[in-house]
């Protein structure tokens, strides 16, 4: 006992240590990372947001701008908030914000293995979080689909804590479980899923605990008594979650029934007319194959995840092979709620044909959950009395795994989130010919720096440059003294006729090949080009041009 007392006591203390590396590294780094295509529109949201109820409700930007009242503002408005009282920029103060939820992402896997398998598959579940190369750089400027991520995790915390106070949940958790719930609904309505679980939850607990045989005296009795006990609650706890999400989506407190039906529909409908790099070949998205989210995640999981899968399965195989009955297991249930938040989600799109792309960047709420699905059965594999040896080999390599990701997320920096294993996608530098790299144009960032490092006025006027990305991608980085952010290159020969002086593509639909100039630079990773920046007309060329 007072070995399993200590064990448990280290491995806390271990993630503890773990947190405060992790705030060292956002604290040093958020400043690193570029801004995504959408995050002004996203931004200005939130601004409209504010201006809603500053104004007590006479402002209505909120509801008009572009689709953005499909969605809740729980985290613009936040994020708008803070960057006015904060002493670094309004994009670097999202990006701290949203690292911010990623850093409350890794304390919920932690405090959900732990949950679930102690505090060693608590440990591992954070590690494997904070390894995953796609959630962590994602984390650092991606401003819906993290904190939706996140809040789904926390909301699958909750709802597996309550099975303890089933069916006659306490006051505390229905609260609780209705924040929580409301503010991942107040991020994205796909959020209402949740509540679809908590009655999973309920009913695996009848199942389980309560009628432990069915067909017995007095079982349905037993039933209806426990429904008539849970259901007012369950009904508490989404009129708690709905009115949560209302305060962050304005489109939805005038219209409360209408705005939700309205996203179910247009969600299931949505177009996006572009085509997408997977395979080796650009694809249009009506034409992707049905495999495309599980490709994704094939080929961007790090490697430990499938030694995980490995463990799970001999695992599995074992208790079936003892005849041993895993349903009486003390966390049957919340690992069945776990796999049920995890898989139905990429179930669901596979059978409805939802429009997919940008990887698997609107499926990264399911990544927290993989983490904590792949630490416990890994920490009971590794705590087992038998086969010794065979625990040390899986040890070593799930050690030499997460230190080769570590290496590998080095590497990439600040653009972790192009991540690809070596094991079914051959590494950075072989899945970069066959999928998309920078589809969010995150490197016009260090591309710009370089230029206002290596350019300067010419002949007395400002220098010119255009680019393949949204404005804000790139003109923010870039000084009005010296430079003048001209717009896309394509617009500006249309409007003007003329060249800008400087070009900046990533290599997303052949960009960079769409206009000939001089190689100044280029931004990569491992020797695969990301952006180019190319000299179109005669400004000042730089000392050593490619």
């Amino acid at each position: 006992m007072r070995r399993l007392i200590v064990g448990q006591l280290t491995f806390s203390r271990l993630f503890y240590v773990l947190l405060f590396l992790l705030l060292i590294l956002i604290v040093c780094t958020f400043r690193d990372y570029g801004i995504t295509w959408d995050e002004q529109w996203h931004a200005t949201y939130g601004t409209y947001i504010i201006w809603w109820y500053t104004s007590l409700f006479r402002n209505h930007k909120a509801l008009e701008y572009m689709t953005m009242d499909f969605y809740g503002g729980f985290f613009e408005v936040v994020a708008q908030g803070a960057a006015r009282f904060s002493p670094f920029g309004p994009f670097e103060t999202r990006h701290l914000i949203s690292a911010l939820f990623g850093f409350l992402g890794v304390i919920y896997a932690f405090r959900l293995g732990k949950l679930l398998a102690g505090p060693f598959a608590g440990f591992l579940s954070a590690l494997f979080l904070v390894l995953t190369p796609r959630f962590y750089g994602h984390a650092f400027f991606n401003n819906k689909d993290i904190p939706f991520a996140v809040m789904y995790l926390v909301s699958v915390y909750y709802i597996i804590k309550s099975v303890e106070f089933m069916p006659r949940l306490s006051r505390g958790m229905m609260v609780t479980l209705g924040i929580a719930i409301g503010l991942d609904i107040g991020i994205r309505f796909n959020g209402i899923i949740l509540f679809g679980y908590l009655v999973l939850a309920f009913v695996l607990w009848l199942l389980v605990r309560r009628i432990p045989e069915p067909g017995s005296r007095g079982m349905m009795a037993k039933v209806r008594s426990a429904v008539a006990t849970f259901a007012p609650r369950f009904l508490l706890v989404v009129a708690i979650s709905y009115g949560t999400a209302l305060v962050w989506w304005p489109a939805a407190q005038v219209d409360p029934i209408g705005q939700p039906l309205k996203v179910l529909t247009e969600t299931y409908n949505h177009l996006w007319m572009n085509e997408v790099f997977f395979e080796g070949v650009s694809v249009p998205v009506g034409e992707l194959p049905w495999y495309y989210i599980e490709k994704w995640f094939l080929i961007t999981l790090p490697e430990f995840y499938f030694i995980a899968l490995g463990i799970a399965a001999g695992l599995f195989g074992f208790a079936v092979v003892r005849r041993r009955n895993i349903c009486k297991d003390d966390g049957f249930i919340g690992l069945s709620v776990l796999l049920a938040a995890a898989l139905f989600p990429v179930a669901y799109a596979i059978v409805t044909g939802i429009v997919l792309y940008d990887s698997e960047r609107h499926f990264l709420f399911i990544v927290p959950l993989l983490a904590v699905l792949a630490a416990v059965p890994v920490s009971a594999f590794l705590t087992q009395s038998r086969f010794t040896a065979l625990r040390w080999i899986v040890a070593a390599m799930i050690v030499c795994a997460l230190v080769a990701t570590a290496a590998e997320m080095r590497s990439l920096h600040p653009y972790e989130y192009l991540y690809f294993n070596r094991i079914f996608a051959g590494g950075f530098k072989e899945g970069a010919k066959s999928y998309e790299t920078d589809y969010w144009g995150a490197t016009y960032k260090e591309g710009a720096e370089w230029i206002v490092k290596n350019y300067q006025r010419i002949n007395g006027r400002k220098v010119k440059v255009a680019s393949c990305s949204f404005p804000f991608s790139t003109e923010y980085f870039l000084p009005k003294d010296g430079f003048d952010y001209v717009g896309s290159y394509d617009y500006l020969k249309k409007m003007t006729g003329k060249d800008p002086d400087l070009f900046l593509a990533t290599t997303r639909w052949h960009c960079h090949q769409t206009f000939n100039g001089r190689i100044v630079h280029i931004v990569e990773r491992q020797g695969v080009p990301l952006l180019y920046v190319k000299e179109i007309g005669d400004s000042e060329k730089p000392s050593r041009p490619y």
